[in-house]
């Protein structure tokens, strides 16, 4: 696989991307047994041209799955009923998960896109920790 734990540009502790990405439903990883009919995508590295994952694309009945998960999740959750400032703390600390983990978040987007893994880290990472602290300040 390109990339490797052992590479100069891997983050200590380098995380492997996993043999098959699936799709998450209800609180779980759908196995690939139980997928459908979606289509197999292979996930290569660009410097090398090596797969590195293949991605589990869903079909519409997995994409019905999830939504009716997601709609059992709202409706049987205390979110509705959440105020501002816990709906601000949870959107906050996705933000500092973020940024705890953008080296490995990077490396893993590095895998996938081939893109440069410091514009990763410093733009691409930031950014979408950025974006959960846009959204808390402007619920």
């Amino acid at each position: 696989m390109g990339l490797q734990a052992s590479d100069p540009a891997a983050p200590a502790g380098a995380v492997r991307p996993p043999a098959m990405v699936t799709s998450f439903i209800d609180g779980a990883p759908v196995t690939p047994a139980a997928v459908s009919g979606g289509a197999e995508l292979p996930v290569v590295y660009p410097a090398t041209g090596e797969r590195v994952s293949t991605l589990s694309e869903a079909d519409a009945d997995e994409v019905g799955l999830a939504v009716a998960a997601a709609r059992r999740a709202f409706d049987r959750s205390d979110w509705p009923r959440w105020g501002v400032e816990r709906r601000q703390a949870l959107l906050l600390a996705i933000r500092d998960t973020l940024l705890a983990h953008a080296d490995e978040l990077a490396y893993l987007e590095c895998l996938n896109t081939g893109l440069v893994l410091r514009e990763l880290r410093e733009r691409h990472a930031k950014r979408a920790a950025y974006n959960f602290a846009f959204f808390a300040e402007f619920i």
